[in-house]
């Protein structure tokens, strides 16, 4: 049974999807069922540059040609906490290197998409870096990066312990390659200070318990289900709950300015917020259509349904 966002193409989640979706279901509709376009941030940018340059180093064994690259030199501090690679470049070794034995030692794999069903919907993400089987347990681990160098946004390990991230991207890794659930895993961010003194820190939150990871799944199972119940009975954006103590929540919604229990659209002079128009091909609408019908639903009953295991 496919579930559509409003473009017409299948709609998955994520652990960002499920993060908004907790933070603001009306959020999570913008942004994951109409794909509504929001600008990246400076920050996120630089996040991004941060993760690429870390991916050619650990994947290919190669630093920038320019040692004074920007985001080579945040990323550098933190090399002290990942695994050894081999560089193209590696001096201290008496032969040449070729490109294929170049990159980290050892079972560890880089930037790996994973996807595996979650409920009615498939689960995908996209893993930093992790390794199945050359320590006691398997080990999950994520770039970070922040403006703010006190480190006062960094993860204490108790809280990490307990992320929607890593513990969905636990379970994908096990099912994805077929792996008979360990006893525990570990987990790790490397946070990178992208402002002032180039630095960096890790946490670990060793030896989280399978169930944990297990019960976190079966939350995910379920919220999944209720944004595909969601999908086949949207039609504006007023149709999904709004959490407005969360609209100025991590810099402000980027959709602040459309949606009308927003602070910003409550001012009774205000302009009408711009509304969301979404042209429906008629293929896609008889899709709708004919999920509903399977559903047994109407356009205008919602039905709850529960996709516990």
């Amino acid at each position: 049974m496919d579930f559509l966002n409003a473009l017409g193409r299948d709609l998955t989640t994520s652990a960002s999807s499920v993060e908004t979706w907790l933070d603001c279901k009306r959020k999570w509709a913008y942004s994951y069922y109409w794909r509504v376009a929001r600008k990246s941030s400076p920050a996120a940018e630089i996040g991004n540059k941060v993760h690429d340059v870390l991916e050619t180093y650990l994947d290919l064994g190669e630093k920038p040609e320019d040692p004074n690259n920007r985001y080579w030199r945040i990323a550098e501090p933190g090399l002290k906490f990942l695994p050894e690679v081999i560089t193209t470049a590696d001096g201290s070794l008496d032969y040449p290197i070729k490109p294929e034995l170049c990159g980290v030692v050892g079972n560890w794999k880089v930037e790996e998409w994973v996807k595996c069903k979650c409920g009615p919907l498939n689960f995908v993400g996209k893993v930093d870096l992790y390794n199945l089987t050359d320590f006691d347990n398997i080990q999950v681990d994520d770039h970070k990066t922040t403006g703010d160098g006190s480190w006062r946004w960094a993860k204490t390990p108790r809280q990490l312990a307990k992320l929607i991230q890593p513990h969905a991207y636990a379970w994908s890794l096990v099912q994805v390659h077929e792996l008979t659930p360990p006893e525990f895993v570990d987990f790790r961010h490397i946070y990178y200070a992208t402002k002032g003194e180039p630095k960096a820190m890790e946490v670990r939150a060793p030896n989280v318990p399978w169930e944990d990871i297990e019960n976190t799944w079966r939350e995910l199972e379920n919220i999944a289900g209720q944004m595909a119940n969601t999908s086949v009975n949207i039609v504006k954006p007023e149709d999904v709950e709004a959490t407005t103590t969360s609209c100025k929540k991590f810099g402000g919604c980027p959709y602040a300015d459309r949606c009308s229990a927003s602070p910003l659209n409550q001012n009774k002079n205000s302009n009408k917020p711009e509304t969301i128009q979404v042209e429906r091909s008629k293929e896609m609408s008889d899709r709708l259509t004919a999920l509903r019908a399977q559903l047994g639903i109407s356009n205008n009953k919602q039905v709850e349904r529960n996709y516990e295991a």
